[in-house]
């Protein structure tokens, strides 16, 4: 089964985000922290920048990961979408830089 999931808390100008995926089928699996700086924390637009420290779980190791992120929420009352963009400096592949994109959806407890 896959699992992506992921939590955070932000004041003011700092947010601080844990996750966790797992993807039985490829056998990847990885967790980590995201810390960043919140540029407008108060509008509907809402850019942030900040890194993420991670570890990538393979078979019989896990390596550490870190990555420079470029985020943008557009909030909602309780929701908000996202998209993100991140250049990550991976130890479990021969070439050490990737580069990646994607987006979701969240909700403000």
């Amino acid at each position: 089964m896959d699992i992506v999931f992921g939590m955070g808390a932000r004041t003011g100008n700092f947010q601080a985000e844990a996750w966790y995926e797992s993807f039985t089928r490829i056998k990847y699996g990885a967790f980590g922290m995201n810390l960043n700086y919140v540029f407008r924390p108060e509008r509907r637009w809402v850019p942030m920048a900040g890194m993420e420290l991670g570890f990538i779980r393979r078979p019989k190791h896990i390596h550490p990961s870190l990555a420079f992120i470029a985020q943008l929420d557009y909030n909602f009352s309780r929701f908000f979408v996202f998209i993100r963009g991140q250049g990550k400096l991976r130890t479990d592949l021969e070439h050490l830089t990737k580069g990646s994109v994607y987006g979701g959806i969240g909700y403000k407890f």
